[in-house]
């Protein structure tokens, strides 16, 4: 059941995403009926992610569950559900798979356990619980699989007299690096036309704001693969005006003593005789593909006050080819400590009559400088070429932020591990804690829900085994 809302906005699309990101695990058989219900509550909107987070988390829950029951590490019960080539291409759309040794996700997983020093840090974890009363520690391990739905969108670009390139593209920058990577798409696409030499310096291109007129019909700047979508209209839009230069710039090497052209000659003489304004439509051939990632991370709880700490996570994720390897750590890092706020601080509390109470941070608390973790550790995986994929890259706007359910995986282990101790202390007649791992925790886990599940007696129950 979905709560939409008293109207439509973004409630019809939450079946579909959340059904996609619930699917990153074999499950053999698996069948979703969806209701969306109309109510008395603001309608749900977009936000980075939507509908797919929850589904990794609901996903997530049902290992959880499983690993409690059997008495094994969720992350054992992960492993052994990953998808195979074979099931991936049954689950997910035809052609978003791609070919087999773009299965990155079984090798990410490999990797994560080696460079977060997962065994290791098991035990140092283990050894922590049992030599502190007061804290407990819990590190999880989590995969995702995450649809991208591709962007066809266009461009244009236009060389001016002293040799300036102005483009304009159909995205908005909202500091996701748009601009910083359609302006370097660009500049790799037009040097094409310069066989040796220096060509031409990045410095050279300007984005300007785009509008619907100049650009028409450039839809909507979303689902993470604007900026992708963006940088090969304008690598396209280039790659013709390198077509239409190319005769002029091999007249004008052919006069050059040193066989050098400078780029304002070529300019000066293309002026009057080659249109140096080009508009470009890009038409994506593959509409959807996955991205793939994993991350490990370690959190600490107060059993006295409910307080949480994240102590470090450590992510892989599979960019491709990135465009620019800086912007998009700086994206994974950003998605992350987003999710870290709607997995543990962020929750909208309503009136009887579907108000929201919160009416500031003083009610609603987003992540702040003392949520981030300690240690934070982001590793691009460059997967093999992908020859489908604009310039062999994928996206990291959003997928990231699903990631940050391995900190709420994490906040359950170490309940977990209070609850175990508050066994020993307790009569086995008490229904709190005949069952140390049945116990739900819902997004997000504030203070007083983690308090709650790791008991409020915890000292008195202490205190009379003294």
């Amino acid at each position: 059941m979905i709560e939409g809302g008293f109207e439509e906005d973004f409630s019809t699309f939450l079946p579909g995403d959340c059904g996609h990101a619930i699917k990153k695990y074999n499950y053999g058989a698996l069948d979703i009926d969806w209701k969306v219900c109309k109510t008395n509550t603001a309608p749900k909107t977009a936000m980075r992610g939507p509908g797919q987070v929850q589904g990794s988390f609901i996903a997530e829950s049902v290992i959880e569950a499983v690993a409690g029951r059997l008495g094994l590490q969720p992350e054992l019960v992960r492993e052994r559900n990953f998808h195979d080539i074979s099931s991936l291409e049954k689950y997910f759309p035809k052609g978003s798979v791609g070919e087999p040794e773009g299965y990155t996700l079984p090798s990410i997983w490999a990797r994560l356990k080696a460079s977060a020093r997962w065994e290791e840090r098991e035990q140092e974890v283990e050894k922590f619980n049992e030599s502190n009363i007061w804290s407990k520690r819990g590190i999880a391990m989590i995969p995702i699989i995450y649809i991208n739905p591709s962007a066809s969108k266009s461009a244009m670009v236009s060389v001016f007299a002293d040799g300036s390139i102005v483009i304009e593209t159909a995205g908005v920058e909202i500091g996701q690096g748009l601009h910083t990577k359609v302006r370097q798409a660009a500049c790799y696409a037009l040097n094409k036309l310069f066989p040796s030499g220096r060509g031409l310096d990045v410095s050279r291109f300007r984005i300007v704001q785009m509008d619907s007129i100049s650009v028409a019909n450039s839809g909507v700047t979303s689902s993470s693969t604007t900026s992708e979508g963006c940088s090969q209209a304008v690598t396209e839009a280039c790659a013709i005006l390198v077509e239409r230069l190319t005769p002029l710039y091999k007249q004008c090497q052919d006069a050059a003593p040193d066989g050098e052209v400078k780029w304002e000659d070529l300019v000066s003489k293309a002026i009057f005789a080659v249109d140096l304004k080009v508009h470009h439509r890009y038409v994506p051939k593959q509409f959807h593909y996955l991205n793939y990632a994993a991350a490990a991370s370690e959190v600490e709880i107060n059993l006295l006050t409910g307080e949480t700490e994240v102590v470090a996570t450590d992510i892989v994720f599979d960019c491709g080819k990135s465009l620019n390897p800086a912007v998009d750590i700086g994206q994974v890092e950003g998605a992350f400590v987003q999710g870290i706020g709607f997995f543990v601080t962020e929750g909208v509390q309503l009136t009887e009559d579907g108000k929201e109470m919160a009416e500031g941070t003083w009610d609603y608390k987003v992540p702040t400088v003392d949520t981030i973790m300690k240690r934070f550790h982001v590793e691009l995986y460059n997967s093999a070429t992908l020859k489908d994929r604009i310039l062999s890259s994928k996206s990291a706007g959003e997928a990231p932020k699903l990631l940050a359910g391995s900190v709420h995986s994490a906040l359950r282990k170490a309940i977990v591990a209070a609850r175990k101790q508050r066994s020993t202390w307790a009569s086995s007649t008490l229904p709190f804690i005949k069952d140390v791992n049945d116990f739900r925790l819902d997004p997000p886990a504030s203070m007083d829900r983690v308090k709650k599940l790791c008991g409020f007696d915890n000292v008195e129950l202490y205190l009379a085994t003294k």
